[in-house]
């Protein structure tokens, strides 16, 4: 059971983010963002259909549940963070992390956003400690995102269904439902829907992979703060005395 909600949590890196970790969120509240904010950002940019920000997570609500036994349901939140923003030519690079929430163990695929939409590259569909694909790319977005537009290729089906408005933890939003299939070398296949909100990302998903139903909520986003520097100790010159912080021991 165990191993079966390992590779349930990492095959949520490709799905939820891009789609393509672990446990509560430890964002300070401050950097959290207001939902009236975030819909007010995602309006508001439109250069790109993710956010672009060093640091930036996106913290989910998620819920499993097997397909036969849909009252067997798994609760817990799952986060995924830029780790850094490339610059490729015209094209912007978000290196993620995604944290294994069963398995203690990272994930590290990439979200190529490109002007006609966005590449999931370096993504899995096996699961933690298991083979990965090598190279494996999904073309997982295209511009515009216009109601009925579609594309498709080896491992990927999609189709824009329009705008709905959907509420989550993190607020209501005009978001835009896509609708995919998704497979790899006939072994694994995703069906299901992404709510897509232009300049900020994904605020929901539901879809069903191998025996399990997964529901995907945006609860929260922010900025981690990253830890100040340790200040350097003076170099010793050689032959320079040490300085005592404590009184000598008299015995």
């Amino acid at each position: 059971m165990i191993n079966s909600l390992k590779r349930l949590a990492s095959l949520a890196v490709l799905f939820t983010v891009a789609t393509a970790c672990a446990g509560p969120s430890n964002l300070p509240q401050q950097a959290r963002v207001a939902p009236q904010i975030q819909a007010q950002q995602a309006q508001n940019t439109r250069a790109h259909l993710f956010k672009v920000q060093q640091g930036f997570e996106w913290v989910y609500e998620t819920k499993i549940a097997k397909v036969m036994d849909p009252q067997d349901e798994h609760l817990f939140k799952t986060t995924l963070r830029t780790e850094k923003v490339v610059q490729d030519g015209a094209d912007t690079v978000l290196e993620l992390r995604y944290d294994d929430v069963f398995s203690a163990n990272y994930v590290f695929p990439s979200l190529r956003l490109t002007p006609r939409g966005a590449l999931v590259e370096n993504a899995t569909f096996i699961g933690s400690g298991a083979d990965y694909p090598q190279g494996l790319q999904l073309d997982f977005l295209h511009m515009p995102l216009n109601a009925g537009e579609r594309w498709e290729e080896e491992n990927w089906l999609a189709k824009v269904r329009g705008t709905e408005k959907v509420t989550v933890p993190a607020g209501t939003f005009d978001a835009i439902r896509v609708e995919v299939i998704g497979t790899y070398q006939q072994a694994y296949t995703n069906v299901g829907d992404y709510w897509i909100v232009p300049g900020l990302g994904i605020v929901q998903a539901r879809y069903t992979v191998p025996d399990w139903h997964v529901e995907m909520k945006l609860g929260a986003t922010g900025v981690r703060q990253q830890a100040a520097p340790r200040a350097q100790r003076p170099l010793l010159r050689k032959g320079q005395p040490r300085p005592v912080t404590s009184k000598p021991v008299i015995r």
